[in-house]
């Protein structure tokens, strides 16, 4: 290739590269593999400059790479000092491809190493520079406000300007150099309302920065950052119509804020939009596909929305990611939705889902072995289809899953030192005991039938002993008074699973 040739590639890449903002990654692949053509066949100084340049700029994207594309800009920045090539050659193609001046790729690099943490190394730039802004943004984040507010003055005393001013307030906190700024700027500072705005957010006085976020963007409409904090103030102030709509500007300014999109789901549930929040929750989650709090949010919204099937998908989502999770409300009411067939978002039957939902229990129950709720839950789900469509082995499963929640109710050791808590096992005990004969007169198989009868029996039995053992008066012979009829109701199905069993 001829260095016009190379010349025209980097001018094409550049363009590629604005016009496809929004592809992130891929873009820059394709773009540097170009660039990197071009690094391969040296044959004009310019155009290999301007190249580097490229690279340099696009690799600092990437935290792996930062590293080398500091090096590089280093040497690139030296090199401009060195004589080894001649004038008359560094100016050949030199519009062509842009190049920009020493002092420019500088100050990039003094960007680049801010941005890396490296504040005291692009403050020593800046200097050399006399670049006063980039010096005196340097000193207040590395903590020397004298410093600034002593060159900020020496500055302002040659030419006050608002963008001075506002850095004058920055560092003094004094909202006086804010309002000077807007009216030397005749109210066209952008910057000064935000600052006042922010000072106004530090003093917990969100109520009256309101206003100044509001100004300020509206004299500059594409602050992705400042209309996030507005959104939050406006949250935290219950205004959510307004949340709303300054998290819907910082999506359409920057579709991959994962943050921006939780939180206009969040102003849409306040607002008691569940709907929307649905919807906008489904577009975060495709931005931080791991994140376990965005999956957990979603399947509240889903469950409340009436979207099942998607709630089914969001429960095991958020058990690959934690390993285990457990929420019995969320699952009753997919147990619920399921038996009674209620109808879901679109108007179908979530009866359909009973497939699904039982694998979704499969799924929990084995990650998390121990709690009688969900094994409960499972078992009446197993049961939920009709009479007709119920197999054996769903029976079977659905009487081994009510023996699991017997068992895990009273595996807590000290159940039996709190009288309520014992009733409470004994009327849970009681729904179980129904279930399972119920389930019990399904089962074809007489010699199974009475094995898990005399299961069920003997796990009542053993409850019952440990209840009289603590609360039966050994003079009366009588037991609580709140333990009576659960524990007279219990005793009938020992007796009836008893007969179950011969």
């Amino acid at each position: 290739m001829t260095a016009t040739d190379q010349a025209m590639i980097l001018g094409l890449c550049a363009l590629y590269r604005k016009t496809h903002e929004g592809q992130g990654k891929i873009v820059q692949e394709e773009s540097l593999a170009f660039i990197n053509c071009v690094l391969r066949q040296p044959c004009n100084w310019c155009v290999q400059t301007k190249a580097l340049l490229m690279r340099a700029k696009w690799e600092t994207e990437t935290s792996r790479q930062m590293q080398r594309s500091l090096s590089q800009l280093e040497e690139l920045v030296s090199q401009f000092n060195r004589l080894d090539v001649s004038g008359c050659l560094r100016m050949q193609l030199v519009y062509s491809v842009a190049l920009p001046p020493k002092w420019l790729t500088e100050r990039h690099l003094g960007n680049i190493l801010m941005e890396a943490g490296a504040t005291a190394s692009a403050l020593e730039i800046y200097l050399r520079l006399q670049m006063w802004e980039d010096v005196i943004k340097c000193n207040i984040i590395l903590g020397h406000r004298n410093e600034a507010e002593k060159l900020i003055r020496k500055q302002i005393g040659l030419k006050e300007t608002p963008e001075l001013l506002c850095y004058l307030g920055d560092v003094t906190d004094n909202p006086e150099h804010y309002l000077r700024a807007w009216d030397l700027s005749n109210g066209r500072s952008s910057r000064a309302q935000r600052s006042l705005a922010h000072l106004c957010v530090r003093n917990h006085e969100l109520e009256k920065s309101l206003p100044y976020f509001e100004k300020s963007l509206e004299l500059n409409p594409l602050q992705v950052g400042v209309w996030f904090t507005y959104g939050c103030t406006s949250l935290s102030c219950g205004h959510f119509g307004n949340a709303a709509k300054a998290f819907r500007r910082c999506v359409n300014l920057n579709n991959d804020n994962f943050e921006a999109w939780n939180n206009l789901a969040t102003a849409y549930i306040r607002a008691n939009d569940k709907p929307r929040a649905f919807l906008t929750l489904r577009e975060a989650i495709r931005c931080d596909f791991e994140n376990w709090r965005m999956w957990e949010n979603y399947l509240l919204v889903c469950v409340d929305v009436g979207e099942f099937e998607e709630a089914i998908h969001a429960y095991q989502r958020l058990v690959d990611i934690k390993q285990k999770h457990i929420d019995v409300q969320v699952l009753t009411i997919l147990v619920r939705a399921v038996k009674d067939g209620l109808e879901d978002a679109s108007g179908q039957p979530a009866s359909r889902l009973r497939p699904k939902a039982l694998q979704l229990f499969s799924k929990i129950t084995s990650t998390m072995v121990n709690d009688p709720d969900v094994w409960h839950l499972y078992a009446q789900l197993t049961i939920s289809a009709a009479s007709s469509e119920m197999s054996q082995t769903d029976v079977k499963n659905a009487l081994k899953h009510l023996l699991n929640s017997y068992r895990f109710y009273t595996m807590d050791g000290h159940w039996d030192s709190d009288v309520d808590r014992c009733r409470s096992i004994c009327e849970r005990f009681i729904q179980l005991s129904q279930e399972y004969e119920e389930c019990l007169e399904r089962l074809d198989d007489k010699v199974q039938k009475g094995q898990m009868a005399t299961s069920a029996r003997l796990t009542i039995k053993s409850l019952i002993m440990r209840i009289e053992k603590n609360y039966l008066d050994p003079v009366t012979n009588e037991l609580r008074i709140e333990l009576i009829d659960p524990v007279k109701i219990l005793e009938k199905s020992i007796l009836t699973f008893l007969e179950m069993s011969r």
